[in-house]
């Protein structure tokens, strides 16, 4: 649990801090003035200064924040935020969203590489993508066979001697054919391929099988290196656009029907599903926070104040009024959109509850 945890404040301090890069990097380009640039948030561990902008680095690693000249209201000063143009603001204000999706693209390409196992539905069917079929072994009983073979649940059978298993009707036959005989077993484990050899027993006791395994169906894909930036590429739009789909399939439901859709989950689930992924190993893990990322872009260009897409809207309706929005419309914009934002947070924070049975959880801890 606690390589888990670890591992989880890794993912969202490094998207948040890849966010905040975004923004920083822009700002310096256009001219305006940064007045600190911070890897987590207080209390300081170190921080140094260097062209007019304090850099710091803080202990709680949860991300970053950039603090701008004049972000709130006009300094007057040279390199005030709100001094430059409409242009110059919205590439800033989007620039934390396009490094998310950088992002979430180079991970996507390291995935595809390495290999993994489909986290969405479109992650292996795009041109281009080698998809190779294998069976999941779930269950591994006892002093049985595949236990003294050091077979572990999790892993992926490939080849039973040579043959190449994409069922489990196929590794139930051959186990059956060849029993009282020694096998040799091609596996996956976390990215790695090994044999190993079992001898399947010709009477197993009752419900164990031959071999003493359960198994479920699985499929491993993968990409040649050079193809791997465009299929990534690829599975990027599909990611983007079932971001946006579920969205707002998540709010219509939530205001026809009063429920919450299960498949939503909010930072308890994704904390609960990096224990998962992590097991995986390397390929899922990137894979799994590339998704993070690009869900991550897609929520911070929503037009809601204070997302950078809510900032996004009022920099175009000052483009097509040609001047500001009243301030008194933007902070009742601001609190009617914070207060959204939270209302989301705390529904969907209490369906990872339910989902994850937490509360039971943690009384288990303590009996």
């Amino acid at each position: 649990m606690f390589i888990t945890l670890i591992i989880f404040i890794f993912i969202l301090g490094l998207l948040v801090f890849v966010h905040e890069f975004g923004h920083f990097w822009v700002a310096k380009r256009v001219g305006v003035k940064v007045h600190e640039f911070a890897f987590g948030f207080k209390p300081r561990l170190v921080s140094w200064k260097r062209g007019g902008t304090e850099y710091a680095i803080n202990a709680i690693p949860l991300g970053g924040y950039v603090k701008l000249e004049g972000e709130s209201e006009d300094s007057g000063k040279a390199g005030s935020f709100l001094a430059q143009s409409v242009g110059k603001r919205a590439l800033i204000l989007i620039a934390g969203v396009l490094m998310n999706l950088v992002l979430a693209w180079l991970l996507l390409t390291m995935s595809y590489i390495i290999g993994s196992y489909p986290l969405s539905m479109t992650y292996h069917k795009h041109p281009g993508v080698i998809n190779e079929g294998g069976v999941i072994v779930v269950d591994v009983k006892p002093n049985s066979p595949a236990e003294t073979a050091g077979i572990q649940s999790g892993d992926a059978i490939l080849e039973i001697n040579g043959e190449p298993i994409t069922e489990t009707q196929t590794v139930t036959d051959r186990i059956k054919e060849l029993s009282g005989q020694e096998i040799t077993v091609k596996l996956l484990r976390k990215d790695m391929k090994f044999d190993t050899k079992a001898t399947p027993r010709v009477n197993p006791p009752m419900g164990e099988g031959a071999l003493g395994i359960g198994t479920g169906v699985s499929i491993h894909s993968r990409a040649l290196w050079y193809k791997a930036p465009y299929v990534a590429l690829l599975e990027l739009g599909s990611e983007i656009q079932s971001a946006f789909i579920g969205f707002i399939g998540f709010v219509q439901q939530l205001v026809v029907k009063q429920e919450v859709n299960k498949d939503v989950s909010g930072i308890v689930g994704i904390g609960a599903a990096t224990g998962i992924v992590r097991r995986l190993g390397i390929g899922p893990l990137l894979a799994f926070t590339a998704l993070i990322s690009t869900n991550l872009a897609v929520i911070n260009i929503l037009p809601f104040l204070p997302l950078d897409g809510g900032h996004l809207l009022f920099v175009g309706l000052e483009a097509l009024r040609r001047k500001p929005v009243a301030q008194m419309y933007r902070q009742w914009f601001s609190m009617a959109g914070l207060a959204a934002i939270m209302l989301l947070f705390v529904i969907v924070t209490y369906q990872d509850v339910l989902n994850f049975a937490l509360v039971d959880r943690i009384k288990q801890l303590f009996s």
